[in-house]
């Protein structure tokens, strides 16, 4: 999803695994087409997260939130995560009584 939303000359950050596979198809194609870089971060300081943030900020760039549950439904959230069924972010939030 990233490489068809990803504008001509663009770049797409990854970081993080989630889920068994680490192992993903990617047409090739697009990004000699679309003139795209693809950039892998792991175990990323502090720092890069912080200037990530702000480039996306300062861009306007904001992240697909596909759930916003409370914190009481994290088993079944993090199950869900694990078995892949998630596209963008989940937010758990937490009731304060």
């Amino acid at each position: 999803m990233a490489l068809d939303a990803i504008r001509p000359g663009g770049t797409v950050v990854t970081f993080g695994v989630l889920g068994r596979s680490s192992t993903l198809q990617i047409d090739i194609r697009k990004f000699y087409l679309r003139h795209t870089r693809l950039i892998g971060i792991h175990n990323a300081a502090k720092s890069y997260l912080r200037e990530a943030i702000e480039f996306m900020v300062s861009r306007g760039v904001k992240p697909f939130i596909s759930r916003v549950a409370t914190v009481k439904e994290a088993p079944s959230l993090h199950e869900l995560m694990e078995s892949r069924g998630v596209v963008g972010k989940v937010v758990m939030i937490h009731e304060w009584d």
